[in-house]
């Protein structure tokens, strides 16, 4: 039951971490092309998405720990690299997350340290762009063979 709701949790908030992740990249790469004031929306943004990713990532890191498939992964590990669903959540998965995760920090950090907004703008706008391009690579979309997930989960 427990492992169930933290699985449908993380489901879940994958939507809010891929929507203000987009929308801070959005907001970046318009002011860096604009040049534009690096004002308090933008920041928001920025911050936003980092609370976002790094939630997700505690909740990530419990699924993790409770998971049967990362426990068999754990166990069996030699047998396990050749299954492509247990190899996906056992180290594929975290592996991605855990890189885009340091991205997104250091991305934040680099911009709250820029000098002027335009070197803001650009640094959230580059680690932010690479982040979610990992995070997109390393969700288990329904399309993937042997490793989909539902798009939404139920309770």
């Amino acid at each position: 039951m427990f492992y169930r709701l933290v699985l449908d949790l993380h489901s879940w908030i994958r939507w809010l971490v891929l929507l203000t992740l987009i929308f801070a990249v959005y907001r970046s790469f318009k002011g860096w092309i604009t040049a534009s004031e690096f004002k308090r929306t933008d920041r928001i943004a920025r911050n936003l998405a980092s609370i976002t990713v790094r939630v997700q990532f505690v909740i990530g890191v419990l699924l993790y720990v409770i998971s049967p498939i990362t426990q068999y992964f754990i166990s069996n590990i030699k047998q396990a690299w050749g299954i492509p669903q247990v190899a996906m959540f056992g180290w594929m998965h975290p592996v991605g997350m855990i890189i885009a995760i340091a991205l997104i920090s250091i991305g934040e950090v680099r911009s709250k340290k820029a000098a002027d907004d335009h070197k803001k703008f650009t640094r959230v706008a580059i680690f932010y762009t690479i982040a979610l391009v990992i995070i997109f690579l390393s969700i288990p979309w329904p399309f993937m063979s042997n490793v989909s997930r539902p798009l939404f989960r139920t309770f």
